[in-house]
């Protein structure tokens, strides 16, 4: 079988309401690893769906990093808002925690599926 690598990851977030927004996500080692540590220092495991105090700013900034692009995304008035890394960081901490909740899951579920 051919070598695929995951370049870019499309999630959808249907937390985040319907239709589901979907986020497009590079890799980014050095937040992932970030994220991974904070993940062990806390005791958990890193497929454990708790969102421990200590792993949010680690996770917040690895979906800074690996954020790179959106659709559905929607101002007050229904507009679509073009992705920049600015208005991404213009999305509220809970909204973010999601879409970094919802990579992690999609990645957990490709791994699996992967055997690994």
């Amino acid at each position: 079988m051919a070598y695929k690598p995951r370049l870019k990851m499309r999630v959808a977030v249907p937390a985040l309401g319907e239709p589901a927004p979907v986020f497009q996500f590079k890799p980014d080692d050095e937040a992932q690893l970030a994220f991974l540590d904070a993940v062990a220092s806390a005791g958990l495991k890193p497929d454990d769906t708790t969102i421990a105090p200590q792993v949010v700013r680690p996770l917040l900034r690895m979906v800074e990093a690996t954020v790179c692009g959106w659709e559905g995304v929607l101002d007050e008035n229904g507009e679509p808002i073009p992705f920049s890394p600015e208005e991404l960081a213009q999305l509220p901490m809970e909204d973010r925690i999601q879409i970094g909740a919802a990579f992690l899951q999609r990645e957990s579920e490709l791994d699996a599926s992967a055997g690994l």
